[in-house]
């Protein structure tokens, strides 16, 4: 009976679970989701949903012309900065209409407000506004009443800007310290600094110019006409700014800056100087596409937002969407999109925060949005780990993985949690969920550490019996005794004794037996020679041709061991260096990606070779070929035991250990190409870069058959399924 009660008990709660995800669901008109590690969107819990639009219509005002700023005082008032219709709309804490600023009593005249486009207020509760029109910053009180006027930098600081400079303030920011920051149209050294008595002191955060080789190059041949006529090479300007919890200055480049800059959102220090946090894989840029290795900005951002915990969001002009993101640029949450429904905007102009709601303003109004409890247990993690409260911080990232276990990043803060506490065999497990390689080799060091200091005799031993062995080894015939004792000491005479009764005894007269042992012999000899071949290149391949050392099964055992290799080094390489993704595992593509460059090598080669003189035939082309490989085989596979010994910080070893494999191998090819078909060490290069052409030229025909074929293929479907419909 009891367990009856239990499973009724059960039901209910999870009916009423999905019938509260139902409703969060109906009451957001847009997807929430975020982007894994490999910058792939995955679904998650809405973590905002909108409450209220407030229109013109509704306040009583009129339609909104191109509303460009929003800003919300200590006292929870609402601004906002009706560019088209030239005033400033003061709202009350519940988004009611209180006041109307257009004009100002300037002492000696009513002066107007000309497309107000920027807006903050201090602490003090000083109304900066961004006079646009009228080249100044106007300075009121929460009742329209003039305190100053902020005018364009005077004329000693004319140095800095261009004569014929028209100052056009479009953003404003104030720091507590009181320091002026303006965004202001046409301008490429950078924001706009002024003191708390407004004088200009100068710029800062310019951004880079980031010039590429080929325009360098392009640039270098070009005549001084055409170098004239180039393109400038000027800076990006900044879209908006925004202040940080502590006074920070945040700044987004325009969406010129899209595609090509992984650093749209910066934070400014006093001097100017970049000090945002990226640890993320993904780059701050909104919504993503992944091209190859590299992320692409689907985004435009045109305002950021500083919030509590060094969280900060921004606001996508593109797609409607807010981008929410803590200190380190991990993404948090995303909201919004583009449309006329509640919860969606048209032309998204500005963000704001109130009262523990965001607040986002568009060409129709303000739409108020509030925090689900996805979102409020997200921000009450940050505000304890803020604290230093780890574990309480932890117990809320749980329940946040409860709602979305698809969050790395509170699998990472629970890692980071855990290794605070000594807890590292669960921190090295929560930062492999949360896909946070540097996270877990930080931990893994550590263990690394204190495993060398608690067996640091038996490692010393161990090593001092190495150095022993190989130093004894040749003294004691420690190699004979093990050939001895598998059989294979004497190999080469054996392997002699019975190719010579082989070639006098009748085929059918040979013993099974014997003819099985040789056949083993053999491969075991040609396999082994593959070291000889590696480290005697010329005398190797030689051999591998006129004595006949090197066998075509143990060329396919070689090939077959390299596509092992491969494979090894994609899947089992240690997790701090390893990306691969395991859905993408494809045991037949890693063979193809490995089978298809070699055989076009051995065909190519051998279609070049026949032309130009060489004597090697397709099978020693292959078997030379084949064992040239040899060196990352014998490379690689200890290289990849050997990185999960590692740590991130040591990642070179592992790449010096695959390129030296890779060069070995290259030259091998070198050495066996010259010595198998007999050519000079000129001839050989010119034949190498020819066979690498003739693979590109072959890739590049199967490429534009496959396209034609399929093209084909497409239209004869087409013409099948129009006849078919018609008849």
């Amino acid at each position: 009976m009891d367990g009856s009660k239990a499973l009724k008990t059960t039901i209910v709660l999870a009916a009423l679970v999905f019938a509260a995800a139902n409703l969060v669901l109906a009451a957001a008109p847009y997807d929430s989701y975020l982007f894994n590690f490999w910058g792939e969107r995955v679904p998650a819990p809405q973590a905002y949903i909108p409450l209220k639009l407030v229109d013109g219509q509704s306040l009583g005002v009129g339609p909104l012309r191109r509303p460009q700023d929003l800003a919300i005082g200590p006292d929870l008032r609402v601004y906002i900065a009706d560019s088209g219709n030239n005033r400033v709309i003061r709202l009350s804490p519940d988004l009611e209409f209180e006041r109307e600023i257009k004009t100002f009593d300037n002492g000696a005249s009513i002066d107007s407000l000309r497309n107000p486009s920027g807006i903050t207020v201090t602490e003090s509760n000083h109304l900066y506004i961004a006079d646009t029109d009228n080249g100044r910053l106007v300075v009121l009180d929460p009742d329209g009443n003039l305190i100053r006027i902020v005018a364009e930098p005077s004329s000693s600081a004319k140095a800095l800007i261009k004569e014929d400079y028209i100052y056009r303030p479009l953003k404003v920011e104030v720091d507590p310290l009181g320091r002026i920051y303006v965004l202001a149209a046409n301008v490429y050294e950078g924001i706009f600094q002024f003191d708390q008595d407004g004088s200009f002191v100068g710029f800062i955060g310019a951004p880079r110019v980031k010039v590429s080789a080929a325009d360098l190059f392009w640039m270098w041949l070009a005549t001084e006409e055409q170098r004239a006529q180039f393109q400038l090479l000027l800076p990006i300007e900044y879209a908006n700014i925004g202040l940080s919890a502590d006074g920070m200055l945040y700044a987004v480049l325009r969406e010129t800056a899209v595609n090509k800059n992984h650093e749209i959102v910066k934070l400014l220090n006093p001097m100017g100087s970049d000090i945002m946090r990226r640890s993320s894989r993904l780059p701050i840029i909104g919504d993503i596409t992944v091209s190859g290795n590299d992320f692409i900005a689907d985004s435009a951002f045109v305002d950021v937002l500083g919030r509590d915990f060094g969280m900060f969001s921004v606001l996508d002009a593109t797609r409607g969407r807010v981008f929410t993101y803590d200190h380190s640029g991990n993404l948090l949450y995303v909201f919004g999109g583009i449309g006329d429904v509640l919860g969606r905007f048209r032309n998204p102009a500005a963000l704001g925060e109130l009262n523990g709601h965001l607040v986002v303003l568009d060409s129709r109004g303000l739409t108020l949005f509030e925090p689900t409890a996805y979102a409020q247990a997200i921000h009450e993690a940050l505000s304890y780990y803020d604290r230093g409260f780890y574990k309480e911080a932890a117990e809320k990232w749980r329940l946040v993985l409860d709602q979305n276990p698809g969050f790395e990043i509170a699998y990472n803060w629970i890692a980071a949690t855990a290794a605070l506490e000594r807890d590292y065999d669960t921190a090295l497990a929560y930062f492999r969920l949360g896909q946070d390689r540097a996270g877990y080799s930080q931990v893994f060091l550590y263990l690394r550490q204190q495993f060398v200091n608690d067996h640091i005799a038996g490692i010393m031993l161990g090593v001092f019996a190495v150095f022993v062995l190989l130093f004894a080894g040749p003294k004691l015939r420690i190699g004979e005794r093990i050939g001895k004792w598998s059989g294979f000491a004497d190999n080469p005479k054996v392997l002699a004794e019975m190719s010579a009764m082989l070639e006098t005894v009748p085929p059918h007269a040979v013993p099974t037996r014997k003819k099985r042992e040789y056949a083993v012999r053999k491969l075991a000899d040609s396999l082994l020679y593959s070291l000889h071949v590696i480290f005697h290149p010329f005398d190797g391949f030689w051999d591998l041709k006129h004595e006949r050392r090197g066998t075509l099964a143990a060329a396919n055992i070689l090939l077959a061991l390299e596509v092992l290799t491969y494979v090894i080094i994609r899947q089992y390489t240690a997790f701090p260096f390893n990306t691969l993704k395991v859905s993408e595992v494809n045991l037949f593509a890693d063979a193809i990606s490995v089978l298809v460059p070699f055989l076009l090598w051995v065909g190519v080669n051998w279609a070049f070779t026949t032309l130009m003189e060489g004597k090697g035939t397709v099978k020693e082309i292959y078997i030379m070929s084949a064992y040239a490989l040899t060196p990352i085989i014998i490379v690689n596979i200890p290289a990849t035991i050997v990185s999960h010994m590692l740590v991130q910080s040591e990642g070179s070893l592992l790449i010096l250990a695959r390129v030296v494999s890779v060069i070995w191998a290259l030259l091998l090819l070198l050495a066996g190409t010259m010595t198998l078909h007999e050519y000079s060490v000129l001839k050989t290069l010119v034949t190498a870069v020819l066979i690498v052409g003739g693979i590109a030229a072959a890739l590049f025909v199967a490429l534009l058959f496959t396209s034609v074929v399929d093209h084909i293929t497409r239209f004869v479907l087409t013409i099948y399924s129009e006849l078919r419909y018609r008849l």
